[in-house]
């Protein structure tokens, strides 16, 4: 079974290579047959990931979403401040 393909790269407007996307961190890589980049598959996603020791554990992108924007609403609702916070208001 192939992989479903999930972007490609672009050269002078052609595109020149097919992408697929980490299913832990979205990252997208190229799959270069005989490369010897490792490269895994998330049982649990049922997806490919990149390879990198980042996305070895199963945390799929969207929980790291999650958890992002929890700590953000935490940091709201009992104060601190930062760079961004003019965006907020």
């Amino acid at each position: 079974m192939r992989p479903k393909i999930k972007g490609g790269i672009l050269v002078d407007g052609k595109q020149v290579a097919d992408t697929l996307q980490c299913v832990h961190c979205n990252g997208h890589f190229q799959i270069v047959p005989g490369s010897g980049t490792d490269r895994g598959f998330c049982l649990r996603c049922f997806g490919p990931t990149c390879g990198a020791k980042a996305c070895d554990p199963c945390i799929p992108f969207e929980k790291k979403l999650e958890k992002i924007e929890g700590k953000e609403r935490l940091r709201r609702t009992y104060g601190g401040h930062s760079k961004t916070d003019r965006f907020y208001q």
